[in-house]
């Protein structure tokens, strides 16, 4: 059942978020060279919007979702039917517009752990999406709910938002993502309802068609099998947020994108919950490298040469001050949170300053 109480938060750090994220032209590493080999979805996607681009360039920030609430918290770590309801979405200017849809709870470990609401996969109707003249081939976008109703609950769950963001700040091979002041009505009593953050992710189906590729499977992948700038940047980018949740060879919470023109698939991670710099409350730590606190960094993969990881370095460096800060705008999140976070990136950007401790860190031996 549904809490009652709501808690009224005014949306200043969606408002004035900074232009974060990409258009749909992709990098200069996957545009095609040879546009017979470009498929027809390509095609209607790029000169299409998508459910996902429409929310996003409208700012519709106001979302109303209404199902059977009751059921499917009840059943969210085993039930995989999906709930009929309706969405509503509205922007600052009045304009609105709503839509049936079906709803099912997803994840693995969240929808267990998540006594609140578990992380949603909204499903919208190809003809629905078609009549307002968007995309129909992205049809499901994933929803990252506040999980708990803690009291920290909302400043949990913008972290983890704003990490993305920092993600997006060094490549456009990554996930896009739009935050959201949502109101869950059930279903079966229109008088309950609660209000919470949450925020929506780009399809899978999106991110293949932006980066002009198709998700390839890889068990047992090893780090040469991938294009070498993204698997750098994901090293790197992970030691910095103190995030153990991810493999490659199992590709646990990672998309591995096979580029239609050929040549390494790119990495994509995603999935940030059980880092240091959220510190999530479900957060495991991680035994296999006898993490002791959920903050503690440790090294989850190596660089083959010092100047590819002095390079990586010099990119990170540069976005210290400005890019890697943007959470600052945000007003939801309480001050001593982004002191905190200030706090645990600093220590990051020493280390990036100490060459020969970087270097022991993350240099391949011999």
């Amino acid at each position: 059942m549904l809490t009652k109480k709501i808690t009224p938060i005014i949306l200043f750090c969606f408002l004035f978020l900074p232009i974060i994220g990409f258009s749909q032209t992709p990098s200069q590493d996957t545009i095609l060279t040879d546009k017979k080999i470009i498929l027809e979805d390509s095609i209607d996607f790029f000169a299409s919007t998508t459910i996902f681009q429409k929310i996003k360039q409208d700012s519709f920030y106001e979302v109303i979702l209404k199902t059977d609430f009751d059921s499917l918290i009840k059943n969210k770590k085993i039930s995989k039917d999906h709930y009929p309801g309706t969405i509503l979405f509205k922007n600052g200017e009045g304009k609105q517009f709503k839509m049936k849809v079906k709803i099912e709870p997803r994840g693995r470990s969240r929808r267990r752990v998540c006594s609140s609401m578990p992380p949603l996969k909204i499903d919208f109707p190809k003809k629905a999406l078609k009549e307002l003249g968007l995309f129909p081939g992205c049809d499901k976008l994933k929803l990252v709910t506040n999980c708990n109703d803690t009291e920290d609950s909302d400043q949990v769950l913008m972290k983890e938002y704003w990490i993305y963001n920092l993600y997006n700040q060094i490549t456009p091979n990554s996930f896009q993502v739009f935050p959201v002041k949502i109101t869950y009505v059930n279903a079966n009593n229109a008088d309950e309802k609660i209000e919470r953050f949450a925020f929506f992710i780009e399809s899978n189906e999106e991110l293949e068609l932006r980066l002009k590729g198709k998700a390839t499977a890889g068990f047992g992948t090893t780090p040469a099998q991938i294009e070498t700038n993204s698997y750098h940047n994901t090293v790197l980018f992970q030691y910095m947020i103190g995030n153990l949740d991810w493999d490659i060879r199992v590709q646990r919470n990672i998309k591995l994108i096979q580029p239609s023109v050929g040549g390494k698939p790119i990495l994509v991670p995603y999935d940030f919950d059980f880092s240091g710099l959220v510190k999530a409350p479900h957060a495991r730590l991680n035994p296999d490298y006898g993490q002791k606190n959920i903050e503690e960094r440790f090294p989850q993969g190596k660089f083959s040469n010092k100047a590819s990881l002095l390079s990586t370095a010099k990119a990170f460096s540069k976005l210290e001050k400005e890019g890697f800060r943007c959470y600052m705008s945000c007003a939801i999140l309480d001050k001593s949170v982004k002191k905190k976070m200030n706090k645990y990136l600093t220590s990051f950007f020493r280390i990036l300053k100490d060459k020969s401790y970087l270097q022991e860190l993350f240099l391949a031996e011999g």
